[in-house]
């Protein structure tokens, strides 16, 4: 039971940090601009997207909905299931392809390799990250979990005070909308997740405990990355990848393992997102993996090429991912926020 509950956990913190975390650039623009209030406005986002998965596992459990789509085709009464499915599928590839895409910048800036070569290796390498089995990709996860507190925990160490600014800075309610759309950005990815994981629980309480403490463990890291860019607000405040430039001037030589190990949690943080999408196509269909997976790869390929030769669009692309998921998060808090307790368990 304890195994499950911390690989729920695994899964959990994984899938609602994102692919690009540790770049700073999410907590910069959905809270750290905000000062103290943002403070206030990562509490709010952790604690609705924590009732809001709590809520939405324990409406799957009930009417065995083992995958988003289909939760979303049961919640709006519909037999859309294919159609949610390639919404789905839209946002998470498009969002992969960006991800890589910027990882392939940052590599490219810092080691100066060729661009060909480090597009098709990190294609390869999530191509190899989907077909790990289970016993290998939960290890994985928890190194990236421990290795990311334990770069952070070093990195807050040099910090001598935290100047957090005045309740008088950005007085005004743009931090709570900045918090529900950072619930809308991530909540597709954790939903894909989780939810093919919930077909081989025998224990809904005990996979709601790893929700939970998943949680929390984004909330500490969040907590440490926001900490970061605020003591150096003035050096930070106007880059793309904010954490990065602190690294650069306070821990210089780490700079080239701190890039890898944020190549490695790119790579198995799309692996890991494909994989979702494969289990229940595989498992209530008649689909074979190869060809879907060969498929999600184009795909894949076809974000990355247009984000890299238009990077104009990738704003637009990400905006169009959040209210996506904001749609999401809306559809499911009127379905489900009428569910009482006795009618979930």
């Amino acid at each position: 039971m304890i195994n499950k509950t911390l690989r729920t956990t695994c899964l959990t913190s994984t899938s609602m940090l994102g692919a690009t975390y540790l770049s700073g650039f999410e907590w910069l623009q959905f809270f750290s601009y905000y000062g103290s209030w943002g403070s206030l406005g990562l509490i709010l986002s952790l604690f609705l997207i924590t009732w809001i998965l709590i809520k939405a596992v324990k409406y799957a459990a009930r009417n065995q909905l083992y995958s988003l789509q289909e939760l979303l085709a049961h919640v709006t009464g519909t037999t859309s299931t294919a159609f949610f499915g390639f919404l789905v599928a839209m946002v998470v590839i498009a969002y992969g392809g960006i991800s890589l895409t910027a990882q392939v910048n940052l590599l490219y800036d810092y080691y100066s390799l060729p661009g060909w070569l480090l597009f098709f290796t990190l294609v390869l390498l999530v191509v190899c990250s989907t077909i790990l089995k289970d016993s290998t990709w939960i290890p994985l996860l928890y190194f990236l979990i421990a290795g990311s507190l334990f770069f952070l925990i070093i990195l807050s160490s040099k910090l001598t005070h935290i100047p957090l600014p005045s309740m008088l800075y950005q007085l005004n309610i743009k931090w709570i909308w900045n918090a529900v759309l950072f619930v809308g950005f991530h909540l597709v990815f954790v939903l894909t997740v989780l939810l093919p994981v919930l077909r081989n629980q025998d224990h809904v309480q005990t996979f709601l405990s790893g929700v939970v403490l998943g949680s929390i463990v984004v909330g500490i890291i969040a907590f440490l990355l926001h900490i970061q860019i605020l003591a150096h607000w003035h050096e930070v405040y106007a880059q793309a990848e904010p954490i990065l430039t602190i690294i650069k001037t306070e821990f210089s030589s780490g700079l080239p393992y701190f890039l890898l190990f944020m190549m490695v949690q790119t790579i198995l943080f799309i692996g890991l997102l494909l994989k979702s999408l494969l289990i229940p196509l595989e498992t209530d269909s008649s689909l074979a993996k190869t060809p879907l997976l060969f498929l999600f790869l184009i795909g894949l390929l076809m974000f990355m090429f247009i984000t890299g030769q238009l990077p104009v669009l990738e704003p637009l692309l990400l905006g169009a991912i959040t209210y996506v998921g904001f749609g999401v998060f809306i559809l499911l808090i009127v379905k489900l926020s009428g569910q009482t307790d006795s009618s979930d368990s």
